[in-house]
């Protein structure tokens, strides 16, 4: 069961969204939250899968609330679900930790799959928005973090949610090896976890065609390789 905090200031919203993904099997909402402050203190007291949160929003907005969910609770992904997605509000989201983005015209079974794909490592990204997140972020990237090839393949990998020792056996390397693909894709992204790179790579176009889907998210050592 994938639990779920819902978090909007519009009661409508709030309550729309937490009465339709109820109804799906696989998905409990533990909680709802009115504003980024309730919804820091929901993650911190329920420990959620999934965050559903809104972006502008009175007091702490959606951006500083998914920076502290996620520098404090890093297993606990967050997908944004905001009427405004123009880059220059969906991007500093992205950065602050957000594995994905949907627009709230999405229908229900989008944002249910899009609460699969962020718990499996798959960035999501309304094709509206991508074009605009390109720019900026090849813009934004210094030269030294360009990624190398064998690192393009682990993160492709990555984004498939294949395990280090699946990943190994792909590419006939060790895990070991592995491993150090991953802590230099993290160097050079500035990502903090497996997620966080994947969504890197799509934003710059690096995953190529839609990566195979997995029946479940891994869990195999989400955050830094050490």
């Amino acid at each position: 069961m994938i639990r779920v905090v819902v978090v909007d200031d519009q009661t409508l919203v709030r309550e729309g969204f937490a009465l339709l993904l109820s109804r799906c099997a696989d998905i409990e909402i533990v909680a709802t939250a009115t504003d980024g402050l309730d919804a820091i203190q929901a993650a911190a007291r329920l420990r959620p899968d999934v965050v559903l949160m809104d972006l502008r929003m009175p007091g702490i907005d959606g951006v500083e609330a998914t920076r502290r969910i996620r520098t404090r609770h890093p297993e606990t992904a967050v997908l944004i679900l905001t009427t405004y997605l123009d880059d220059g509000t969906v991007l500093p989201a992205l950065r602050a930790g957000a594995a994905g983005v949907l627009g709230k015209d999405a229908s229900p079974q989008q944002v249910h799959d899009g609460i699969i794909d962020v718990l499996a490592g798959r960035p999501v990204l309304p094709a509206a928005t991508q074009a605009a997140l390109l720019a900026h972020l090849h813009a934004d990237r210094p030269a030294e973090s360009a990624l190398s090839p064998r690192e393009i393949e682990v993160v492709r990998l990555l984004a498939e949610g294949l395990r280090n020792d699946a990943i190994a056996l792909r590419l006939r390397i060790s895990p070991v090896t592995v491993k150090t693909h991953i802590n230099n894709l993290f160097a050079k992204t500035g990502a903090r976890s497996r997620r966080d790179a994947v969504a890197y790579a799509a934003a710059r176009g690096l995953l190529g065609p839609d990566p195979c889907h997995q029946d479940s998210p891994t869990s195999d050592d989400d955050d830094h390789e050490t």
